[in-house]
């Protein structure tokens, strides 16, 4: 009993601690990429929604929608929300080749591309910007779909040529700035 109500109240406490903590960030809920199957997505999800509802109920944005379309009605949504997965940016062997293979299956959605699975954040999603207005967007019969960047960098690695905090100092003054022989510009 304990496995089925665990998972569902660690995710509502854990939902509404975060929602709290940035009351003014609205969160996807994204499960679905840590479950080993549909019920215990569904157990977090839930678990998720009414952590955030009560956050809301104390000023918070909370959690605005689901990963997927399984636990969309958890937080009042018909559909799932979020950004193409992981895999199909490493199966499509290019981001530009995982946006279009995105776009070709599911023709009706906005498209999030996952940008920094090669580390090539600025180039990769220059490239992407790209193809979706020189040549997407003109078959676009609607002109409503929307594209979205997102990065997942993990804290061990920074954006593309961007320094990591060891190479930042903090001056006496409160000055910070790259770590260089140059004096301070501020």
């Amino acid at each position: 009993m304990l496995q089925r109500t665990g998972v569902a109240c660690v995710c509502a406490y854990n939902a509404y601690k975060m929602a709290m903590n940035l009351k003014n960030v609205a969160f996807i809920d994204m499960h679905a990429r840590h479950s080993p199957g549909d019920d215990l997505s569904t157990l977090a999800a839930y678990g998720a929604s009414v952590g955030s509802r009560m956050a809301k109920l104390n000023g918070a944005l909370g959690f605005i929608g689901s990963s997927q379309d399984l636990t969309a009605h958890h937080y009042g949504q018909e559909r799932g929300i979020g950004t193409m997965p992981h895999g199909i940016v490493g199966y499509a062997g290019s981001t530009l080749r995982a946006a279009q293979m995105f776009v070709e299956t599911h023709s009706l959605d906005n498209l999030t591309v996952l940008v920094d699975y090669f580390g090539r954040e600025f180039s990769d999603s220059i490239e992407v910007c790209r193809w979706w207005y020189d040549e997407y967007l003109h078959g676009d019969q609607d002109g409503g779909r929307q594209l979205a960047m997102r990065l997942d960098t993990h804290g061990d690695r920074f954006a593309k040529g961007s320094r990591t905090t060891s190479q930042w100092r903090s001056s006496p003054t409160g000055c910070t700035c790259p770590t260089s022989t140059r004096p301070c510009a501020t």
